[in-house]
């Protein structure tokens, strides 16, 4: 088995929703946009967004 590790240091103060828009945002062809759309929406929903 792996080792588990902790993520370095703080965030950076990026939401969740604008870090998954704009990762969308960088993929130009509709089919995989929407998949992933899927998946990060999901996650979006799931971990929820602080104002």
């Amino acid at each position: 088995m792996g080792v588990a590790q902790a993520l370095p240091g703080r965030g950076s103060g990026v939401r969740l929703d604008v870090a998954a828009a704009t990762f969308l945002g960088t993929i130009t062809v509709p089919k995989t946009r929407r998949a992933y759309a899927a998946g990060l929406d999901r996650l979006v929903s799931e971990f929820g967004c602080r104002r």
